[in-house]
């Protein structure tokens, strides 16, 4: 959890902080998704039921995929509840949208007009939710869950744009110490720029002479040191990692460094392809980092790579893990677990989202099989769903055992032994904090982790509200299953940026984005297989799907219907601990 370096004597305004440690959070790739941005807000998705609307126009298939949108749009107009409250015309623009999927008509051409008037009524949006933070930071804080959600929705924007990295560079030690609406204003405020001129340089490989007749009378231009590439540090570093390569440059008009990165590197990778095909080979290509002047003359060097979009990091056992999946499952890894994980490995070194994302839908379509007869999205979505909501647990109390520690490695002080008996000064053991979390009110150790974290406003907040949610088994299976819901609707987008793809040649806006998710999904989905073949040595891939689904069957009923009674943390807990057989609501 981000914290402000420690420049100034004058301590930092407690509510500036706690927006300032939100901001990093969302727009961290490594944040577990229920603390991250989510890829489309309200005025997103109404924008995406429209324009799916105007494919079912022409082709009537595309209309299967109106009610899933219709059911994420429905859980977010209860969320934007508050919000929508003061605004009834726009409450009932969006509702008259909602009423047109629950129709028997279910007309297209209507539901596109109703999406129009609603996005009309929602204007500028990103002004409308910037207005609406500072209404919230104004408040000193009493409204924090409100405020949380309304940075969330600024928070997908700005990476909608691209913007991250411009957002975050405002953020400082120094602007903590001020009231929150100027910080606000700074760091939100790149969403309401407009398009700015950009220079892109690309670095190529191919002959020189065939490149440099390739790019003759079109919008690239041959540079080279001096001569287009600057002599300031970041030019030097980006002309020295590429040697003696074919440079050009490209002028593009962008709302970011990185969208005029992406622009560039798609203009120049079709150009190249045209080559290739005529060429009858792959030797022309251009590097994955793009050097980008902006208008003040300042360079950034943008790696451009669908890995850079995936947001996992190695194993840290995955030796061990290599060889013991080979040693125990090698010579069942064949048929569909083989042509997963080769999909797996081609969409890790795709050089263009486009082929990842294929690539990605292509590994969970093979992996799945055909376990029930629905149709292949649907399919998809209910053998993968499953495995990723029960992961939901582990991965808050991992997480927040990552803040912990963090914050004690932080602030010198380390941490209580007798409140988190697995812990130490280099670890804290995530069964130790869901220990707290579902402990009952005022339990000796939720109590200590809230007092310990006073002075991090962030964790203190993440600490109560997950305590809120887990010390209640009922309320604990209410969020997996709306988890499972949001997974379901994330793999039928994912399905269906693949098919606008396959089918149309047309890339999804998000394509970017749903990067992140499709590779989570994937990595998960085949290391439970493999973890169940490891230890089953009769179990094929569908025994391990149908084993995943009843075991989040089983977590979610025993929590709905039981209060958890039969429940222990290896039910919560990827991890084997010394608590794994204890029960966790004793």
């Amino acid at each position: 959890m981000w914290q402000p370096a420690n420049s100034s004597a004058q301590p930092p305004n407690t509510v500036t902080l706690f927006i300032a440690q939100a901001w990093h959070e969302l727009l961290n790739p490594q944040t577990p998704d229920t603390f991250q941005a989510r890829v489309l807000d309200l005025p997103m998705l109404i924008d995406e039921l429209s324009g799916v609307a105007e494919l079912a126009r022409e082709d009537e298939r595309w209309s299967n995929y109106l009610p899933a949108i219709a059911a994420e749009i429905k859980d977010n107009r209860q969320q934007e509840a508050p919000y929508l409250a003061r605004d009834s015309r726009l409450a009932s623009a969006i509702d008259a949208v909602i009423a047109t999927i629950d129709s028997d008509t279910r007309s297209p051409n209507v539901l596109r007009e109703r999406s129009q008037i609603a996005l009309t009524l929602l204007g500028d949006v990103q002004a409308r939710w910037q207005k609406h933070a500072l209404e919230l930071a104004a408040g000193d804080g009493h409204q924090k869950q409100l405020l949380l959600h309304r940075l969330s929705t600024l928070a997908t924007h700005v990476l909608d744009r691209g913007l991250e990295e411009e957002s975050l560079a405002k953020i400082h030690g120094d602007n903590c110490r001020g009231t929150p609406a100027p910080f606000v204003e700074s760091a939100t405020g790149c969403t309401s720029a407009g398009p700015r001129n950009y220079t892109c340089l690309l670095a190529l490989y191919g002959s020189r002479s065939d490149l440099a007749a390739l790019i003759a009378n079109s919008k690239f231009t041959q540079v080279g040191k001096g001569a287009g590439i600057r002599h300031d540090e970041t030019s030097k570093h980006w002309h020295q990692e590429y040697g003696d390569l074919f440079f050009v440059s490209f002028p593009c008009s962008a709302v970011s460094r990185r969208m005029a990165a992406e622009q560039s590197l798609q203009a120049i990778s079709t150009l190249l392809n045209v080559q290739n095909l005529y060429h009858n080979s792959a030797d022309f290509r251009a590097g994955a980092r793009v050097l980008v002047y902006d208008q003040n003359y300042s360079a950034f060097s943008v790696e451009v790579s669908p890995e850079k979009h995936f947001g996992l990091f190695p194993r840290s056992e995955y030796r061990r893990l290599s060889r013991e999946t080979y040693a125990r499952v090698g010579h069942r890894l064949d048929g569909r677990i083989s042509n997963a994980l080769e999909c797996h490995a081609l969409a890790l070194s795709a050089d263009h989202p486009k082929t990842a994302i294929i690539n990605l839908w292509t590994a969970l379509e093979t992996i799945t099989g055909f376990l029930g007869a629905k149709a292949t999205g649907a399919r998809v979505a209910d053998c993968i769903a499953p495995i990723i909501a029960r992961r939901r647990v582990d991965k808050i109390a991992t997480y927040l055992a990552l803040s912990v520690h963090s914050m004690a490695q932080w602030d010198g002080r380390g941490i209580d032994s007798t409140f988190l008996p697995a812990s130490s000064e280099k670890f804290v053991a995530p069964d130790d904090i869901l220990r707290a979390v579902t402990g009952k009110a005022n339990n000796p150790a939720v109590e200590y982790l809230l007092q310990r974290s006073a002075e991090y406003p962030l964790l203190v907040n993440r600490l109560f509200t997950v305590w809120q949610q887990f010390h209640d088994p009922k309320a604990l299976a209410g969020s997996l299953a709306q988890s499972r819901k949001r997974v379901e609707w994330q793999i039928s987008r994912i399905y269906r940026a693949r098919n606008l793809l396959v089918h149309r040649g047309d890339q999804s806006r998000y394509t970017w984005r749903l990067l992140r998710n499709a590779h989570y999904y994937v990595s998960s989905t085949i290391s439970r297989v493999l973890h169940d073949l490891r230890d089953q040595p009769r179990w094929t891939v569908d025994t391990s799907l149908v084993h995943q689904q009843q075991r989040y069957d089983y977590l979610h009923d025993q929590l709905f219907s039981k209060q958890g009674a039969t429940i222990v943390f290896s039910d919560l807990l990827l991890q084997k601990t010394r608590n794994s057989d204890t029960k966790v609501w004793a």
